[in-house]
């Protein structure tokens, strides 16, 4: 009777079993490949002027909040855009550099989770020059994102603002269309 280590030898000595390993193995690293490429793609960073634009197509019109901001920011504020309402307050950042855009992510993403409680959604993505987190929590919904050289802080009060929100962010490309569709830690 043959142990399994003569059986192991003998089927490696088999051409089928090689060609069959040889395949798994291509397989495998090209499907690794395939899903780092695919969610490493960078996402591109608008300009203020572009965000007006898109802001003025959805029929929302923005206000230029650079002053307010410039001194918070010193030299690295570019421009800030500002769509203000009774129930949505939207915020866009442009910096000289992405140091600034991550570090003003950090900070408020560091306040919107003071505001979880028990029963909350949230949502966390991120690429290679992109990450955004979203709460739903008691009725409010918040988000904060960067890309590139650039923030979004955006906050509604009520459940139809939630889409209002994720138009523009799908609008700048800011947004992974699973952002609408899958509700939830990912």
């Amino acid at each position: 009777m043959k142990s399994l280590g003569e059986i192991f030898i003998g089927l490696c000595n088999k051409r089928i079993f090689r060609i069959i390993f040889v395949m798994v193995v291509c397989v495998s690293v090209f499907g690794i490949f395939g899903f780092a490429i695919i969610n490493g793609q960078p996402k591109y960073a608008l300009t203020c002027e572009q965000f007006d634009k898109i802001a003025a197509n959805l029929g929302y019109e923005t206000t230029d909040s650079t002053e307010q901001y410039q001194e918070q920011f010193d030299s690295t504020l570019i421009g800030s855009r500002g769509i203000h309402s009774n129930v949505l307050r939207f915020e866009f950042f442009e910096f000289s550099n992405s140091d600034m855009a991550h570090k003003l992510w950090s900070s408020c993403y560091q306040e919107i989770i003071k505001n979880r409680s028990p029963h909350d959604v949230e949502y966390e993505n991120y690429y290679s020059n992109y990450r955004e987190y979203a709460l739903e929590s008691l009725g409010k919904y918040y988000t904060v994102i960067y890309v590139g050289n650039t923030a979004v802080l955006a906050e509604c009060a009520n459940e139809e603002s939630i889409n209002d929100i994720l138009n523009i962010l799908e609008e700048m490309e800011y947004n992974p269309k699973a952002s609408k569709n899958n509700k939830g830690k990912e």
